[in-house]
């Protein structure tokens, strides 16, 4: 929908001719006569500006109206408010970024690919939530132990490894159709559990949508970092996980479905079957990666990577983020997907309350996600990664171990702290690879990291049972984020404002075939 926002001023001479001249920060015009201008680059799909000026008493009245029409398919609207501002200002002296831009202007393609990618970030976020906001009430129903909740937890996360052999195929056919298809696959298994007579059913049903869904998220991370530019990266990154966070808080404004009876809960495994029609306007317009095209037609980068140098970078850094992955894990994962049950035996929640925390503590998480995003491409990925991982660490012990208003600071905290992280040290993973290796490398990383999951989802469950209580379990497995922590300000590389060409030498043969396909 194109739309229209007109602002009227009077002006002096100085302030007008700032006006009468074409923009060149969030968007780049040109003049084209009378007070016009139209677009040369910026994230619109049409755009135009029209400036009327009539002398009056005091200086100089001006009309400027401004049409657009937002690239951003499925999730432009998100950001209405903000750009209807950025097209009421009458100039910008300056030409500053606003703060929930990346500091680099974006192009039509862009921003179309980034809302088309968006659109699927949405779709897998509320898969992958389903189980982990419902399962406590699911164990109820067939009369398991908190255990067998972090075992049941433990055991669909090792789906993931079925996500090696399908990324392995990403590197070598491409992103675009493994990406659909993954997806579109992880909406059915999803739904497939809403009829599970046994935990074991559930569990295996949930497994194949784990293992698909893990599979499309790192292909729509790898995607995003090789379509956007050198500035823009952990921007794309952030867009991703506020959609997929978006997904999930479906399911958490649903969740009180699950509290009418027994079986309840399995109503809100149906709902992926209602994203259909999303996935089918994405699948159509969704356009293949250009570094991968690139890649297939060039074998200048082979040699370069069976180098002996090569070699001993690649395994140097997955080995370092491997690490990080799964020592993250381990805390972030009983973190974040125990608190349900946490909230319903330690702390009396009902249902409906665990709703209600849920939504009041996650939405916070927006503001952590794009601020995030934007410190990790103007501060540095390193100390924005570090101070985020360190903080929700912190605050993620202090909710298991705090009642009353406490609890719910420390969780808004928590949500905040641990969304900024995403952006800040989630882009590392695409950047630190080449092109015809970065899928698989990823889908290494991402599997080491559910290996933490895995266990730290055990140990909390043990520890939670033996203990009789969450906190102290959570505040041990703490120590895994303290250690990523020194890691990242010690060996992680400052990659903020590098092409990807720069960041792995192997790419240097894509460079001047870039350009060639659009």
């Amino acid at each position: 929908m194109t739309r229209e926002v007109t602002t009227r001023a009077v002006l002096d001479d100085d302030a007008l001719a700032l006006v009468l001249t074409p923009r060149d920060g969030f968007v780049l015009e040109r003049a084209v006569g009378d007070g016009r201008f139209e677009l040369v680059e910026g994230p619109f799909h049409h755009y135009e500006r029209e400036v009327v000026a009539l002398e009056v008493e005091g200086g100089t009245e001006v009309v400027q109206t401004v049409r657009w029409k937002v690239a951003m398919p499925a999730t432009g609207w998100t950001l209405r408010p903000q750009i209807r501002r950025e097209m009421a200002k009458l100039s910008d002296e300056n030409e500053s970024w606003p703060w929930w831009s990346p500091p680099e202007r974006q192009s039509k393609r862009t921003s179309q690919l980034l809302g088309l990618l968006c659109g699927l970030a949405l779709v897998l976020g509320y898969a992958t939530s389903a189980t982990t906001q419902t399962i406590t009430f699911a164990i109820d129903e067939f009369g398991l132990s908190d255990a067998a909740q972090g075992n049941a937890l433990a055991g669909i996360r090792i789906g993931v490894i079925a996500s090696l052999g399908l990324l392995v195929l990403a590197d070598r056919r491409g992103r675009r159709q493994l990406l659909l298809v993954t997806t579109l696959v992880a909406c059915f298994a999803t739904a497939v559990g809403a009829v599970s007579p046994n935990i074991y059913v559930l569990a295996g049903t949930q497994t194949i949508t784990r293992g698909v869904a893990t599979t499309a998220s790192v292909l729509l991370l790898v995607v995003a970092a090789e379509e956007v530019g050198s500035r823009s990266r952990a921007f794309a990154i952030s867009l991703l996980a506020m959609s997929g966070g978006v997904g999930g808080l479906f399911a958490v404004m649903l969740l009180p479905l699950a509290g009418i009876a027994d079986w309840s809960w399995r109503l809100l495994f149906l709902v992926p079957l209602a994203f259909l029609p999303l996935w089918r306007a994405v699948a159509r317009s969704l356009p293949e990666s250009r570094r991968f095209e690139a890649a297939l037609a060039t074998t200048d980068d082979d040699d370069l990577r069976r180098q002996p140098e090569a070699r001993r970078n690649f395994v140097r850094r997955l080995v370092l983020l491997s690490t990080a992955g799964y020592l993250g894990a381990m805390f972030a994962a009983p973190a974040h997907q125990l608190l349900n049950d946490f909230l319903k035996d330690e702390r009396g929640f009902s249902a409906g309350d665990i709703s209600g925390f849920r939504l009041a503590t996650s939405l916070p998480g927006v503001f952590g996600i794009v601020i995030g995003g934007r410190l990790a491409e103007t501060w540095g990925r390193r100390r924005v990664g570090a101070t985020a991982v360190l903080g929700s660490a912190l605050l993620g012990v202090a909710v298991y171990n705090s009642d009353g208003i406490a609890m719910w600071l420390a969780g808004m905290g928590f949500i905040i702290f641990s969304a900024a992280t995403v952006p800040a040290l989630g882009v590392y993973g695409p950047e630190l690879f080449p092109t015809q290796l970065r899928a698989r490398a990823n889908a290494i990383i991402t599997t080491i990291s559910v290996m933490g999951s895995a266990t730290g989802l055990v140990l909390a469950g043990q520890l939670d049972d033996r203990l009789d209580g969450a906190g102290t379990g959570i505040a041990l497995l703490a120590l895994g984020p303290v250690v990523v922590t020194v890691l990242v300000l010690t060996l992680y590389p400052e990659t903020v404002d590098r092409e990807l060409e720069d960041i792995n030498p192997e790419d240097a043969a894509l460079t001047a075939r870039l350009d060639g396909f659009t």
